[in-house]
């Protein structure tokens, strides 16, 4: 099972280049990173795991305080983390995460794979 993202800086109109983004997989409550990587110009990043996922929860972080300060702005929202669930090893997925400095939306590709048990508050 594989995982894919997409950044898209709505509120700029481009994708995310450059935005750092941390996989980790929770055992025993603790998080354990899995892998990290960068967006690409295109805002997404791919084939960046080293080994395939395993069922059970996973987090992604994606560094939006780094991201928008090389273009001299400070977010509401510093880091935006997505908790998930992974019970299907068949399927891969890609989560698409749209960013403004005050706002976000995460959104997947159906693959029938994710149930949500938290995702973290937008401010409209």
């Amino acid at each position: 099972m594989s995982i894919s993202v997409q950044v898209l800086d709505c509120a700029h109109g481009h994708p995310a280049a450059n935005m750092a983004v941390r996989l980790a997989r929770d055992i025993g409550g603790t998080a354990h990173e899995q892998a990290s990587g960068r967006t690409d110009a295109d805002g997404r990043l791919a084939d960046w795991l080293p080994t395939p996922m395993g069922r059970g929860i996973h987090k992604l972080e994606f560094e939006l305080d780094e991201y928008f300060a090389g273009i001299g702005i400070t977010p509401l929202y510093p880091r935006i983390t997505v908790v998930f669930r992974v019970t299907d090893l068949t399927v891969s997925c890609d989560i698409q995460l749209l960013i403004t400095p005050y706002a976000d939306a995460i959104y997947q590709r159906p693959c029938g794979i994710f149930q949500k048990p938290y995702l973290p508050a937008t401010c409209v």
